[in-house]
C-alpha cells in the first residue's frame, strides 16, 4: 500500500494515516502510563501504532495481492533485490557491531554515553534524509531513461538536502555540550564530545544516501553491493584499529570511515551519470563552506556565553540568520528557491483571509 502511494506521489495521504495512528496510539499510551502499566506501555503503544497503520492503509488503499505467480517477474526482481538485501544486511550488522564491541570492551557508563550521542546524532541526519528520500526516489526513478535530467535532479536535491543537514549537524556539534546538559543533565556531559565526533561523521550521510538512490534508480544494484563491500572492509579495519585507543577514537574512526564512503559512493555514481567525482565535490563545496563558516562563527559567540540555556537561545537564531545571509550575499541558487517558496506561502496566507 505504501509503495502504491509513493509511486503515485501521494504523500499527503500517507501523512494523514500516519498522524492518525500516532495520535490514537499515543493517547492510549499516555492512558496506560497513568494507569500503572509501566514499561508495557511502550509495548502496547508500538503494537497499536503499527496495527492501526496496517488497518488504515488496507482499508483506504484499494489494492490486494492476487493468487498468481510470475517466474519471469520473480527473476527480474530477485536480480535487483538480492543485492540490496545483502548490502542492507552488511549495513545492519556493521551498525550494531559498534554497540556490541563497546559493550564488551568498555564500562556500562561509556556504553550509555555512546548510545545517547548516537541517538542525538541520528535525529537530524537519518530522519530528515529518510523523509526527503520518500519524495526524491520516485522522481529519480521516473528519469532513469533521461540521464541529463537525472543528473540535474541529483545535483539540485543533493545541494538542498546537504545545505539543511550540514547546517544542522555542524550547529549541533557546536551546541553539543549545552544541549546535552539541558536535555540529559550534566551527569551525561561526557557524551558531548562523542556527540561532536558523531555529528562530524553523520553529516555525510545524505551524500552517501543520495549516491545509493541514484544507483538504485538506474537499476545498478550490483554497484550498490560492490560499494557496500568496499565500505565495510574499510569500516571494520578502522574499527579494529581504534578499539585499543578508546571510545573517542572509535567515534573519530566512524567519521573517517564515512568520509571514505562518500568517495566510494561518488566513484560508482560517476559511472552511471555523466558527473565526475570532482564535479560532485565542486557542487558540494559551497554548501560545506557556508555551513562550516556558520559553525566557526557560533562557536566563537558561544565562548562569550556561560549559561547553557542562553547559549542555545542565542546561537540558534544567529546560526539561521548567518546561513540565510550567506545564501543571499553570495547568490546561491538555493536563495532563489527560498524566495519563491516564501512568495507561495505569502500568497496562500493572503488567499485564506
Amino acid at each position: 500500500q505504501i509503495t502504491n502511494l509513493t509511486v503515485g506521489m501521494n504523500f499527503n495521504f500517507q501523512v494523514i494515516i500516519s498522524f492518525a495512528a500516532v495520535v490514537v496510539s499515543g493517547g492510549v499510551g499516555v492512558y496506560l502510563a497513568y494507569t500503572g502499566y509501566v514499561v508495557w506501555t511502550l509495548v502496547f503503544q508500538t503494537l497499536l501504532n503499527n496495527m492501526l497503520n496496517v488497518v488504515l492503509l488496507w482499508c483506504c488503499v484499494r489494492w490486494f495481492p492476487l493468487l498468481s505467480f510470475s517466474l519471469k517477474s520473480f527473476k527480474e526482481l530477485f536480480n535487483f533485490g538480492s543485492k540490496l538485501l545483502l548490502s542492507g544486511l552488511l549495513e545492519t550488522i556493521y551498525t550494531n557491531l559498534y554497540t556490541l564491541v563497546i559493550g564488551k570492551n568498555f564500562s556500562a557508563d561509556q556504553v550509555g554515553f555512546y548510545n545517547r550521542a548516537f541517538v542525538f546524532s541520528q535525529l537530524p541526519s537519518y530522519n530528515i534524509t529518510f523523509i526527503i528520500n520518500r519524495v526524491i526516489y520516485p522522481l529519480l526513478c521516473a528519469q532513469q531513461e533521461k540521464p541529463e535530467i537525472l543528473k540535474q535532479h541529483y545535483i539540485h536535491y543533493l545541494r538542498l538536502t546537504c545545505l539543511l543537514i550540514f547546517s544542522l549537524m555542524i550547529g549541533l556539534c557546536c551546541l553539543a555540550d549545552p544541549i546535552i546538559n539541558i536535555v540529559l543533565t550534566d551527569r551525561w556531559s561526557p557524551a558531548a564530545v562523542l556527540l561532536q565526533l558523531l555529528c562530524i561523521a553523520y553529516m555525510w550521510y545524505p551524500v552517501i544516501n543520495f549516491n545509493y538512490l541514484v544507483l538504485n534508480a538506474v537499476g545498478r544494484t550490483d554497484y550498490v553491493l560492490k560499494s557496500e563491500v568496499l565500505k565495510k572492509i574499510n569500516s571494520v579495519a578502522v574499527l579494529l584499529l581504534t578499539i585499543p585507543l578508546g571510545i573517542k577514537a572509535m567515534c573519530a574512526g566512524i567519521a573517517v570511515s564515512l568520509l571514505f564512503n562518500v568517495f566510494v559512493g561518488m566513484f560508482f555514481t560517476s559511472k552511471v551519470i555523466s558527473l565526475s567525482m570532482r564535479e560532485q565535490w565542486k557542487e558540494l563545496l559551497p554548501v560545506l563552506t557556508i555551513s562550516v563558516s556558520m559553525g566557526i562563527f557560533i562557536y566563537g559567540v558561544g565562548l562569550l556565553i556561560d549559561n547553557a540555556y542562553a547559549k542555545v537561545a542565542i546561537e540558534i537564531p544567529i546560526a539561521v540568520l548567518f546561513v540565510l545571509a550567506g545564501l543571499f550575499i553570495f547568490k546561491f541558487r538555493e536563495s532563489i528557491i527560498l524566495v519563491n517558496y516564501s512568495k507561495k506561502i505569502i500568497c496562500y496566507v493572503k488567499s485564506r483571509r
